[in-house]
């Protein structure tokens, strides 16, 4: 069988969570052959590919990783600071962060605790950087979320809410 260019490296991604970036080369890859990958996914993983505009990623109801959750859990906790401020959410969510600078934010939130087992610098350093959700620069000691961030926001927005619901 012929396998698109790229094969490997696009499975080897997706299947270890990482976002496929539309600036990335191989985007337009599974773009062409996408219903190839998702039957490729569906039957061969059980995986469900997702393409939007900005991002290619592979979703599944078969798990038990505590990444996604975190990472909502910072970013709840983040988006809940913004709006505390009257900041603009999508402005200040691409700025370019320390990571110190969120560590103190959940540390000043009275959601600290439900944190309180997060390797916070871990998992943006390693995790989120190794899936395109970061770009860190070493130069700086700072980083930026990428497009793949606006998958976890949405969830994130709803968790934040939750505290206006139940107040």
């Amino acid at each position: 069988m012929n396998y698109p260019q790229k094969h490997y490296e696009i499975v080897q991604n997706l299947l270890h969570g990482k976002f496929i970036l539309q600036e990335d080369e191989v985007y337009d890859i599974v773009v062409t052959n996408y219903q190839f990958y998702i039957i490729f996914f569906k039957e061969g993983f059980q995986h469900n590919l997702v393409k939007t505009s900005e991002v290619i990623y592979l979703s599944s109801t078969n798990t038990n990783e505590k990444f996604s959750r975190n990472l909502m859990l910072i970013l709840a906790i983040l988006v809940d600071n913004i709006n505390l401020q009257g900041k603009d959410l999508y402005e200040e969510l691409y700025k370019s962060y320390k990571i110190k600078e969120i560590e103190l934010i959940i540390k000043n939130s009275s959601y600290k605790n439900v944190c309180r087992n997060i390797a916070i610098e871990s998992l943006l350093k390693n995790d989120c950087l190794k899936r395109n959700i970061i770009n860190y620069n070493n130069d700086y000691d700072t980083f930026k979320f990428t497009s793949a961030i606006n998958i976890f926001l949405d969830q994130a927005k709803e968790i934040a809410s939750m505290n206006d619901i139940q107040s």
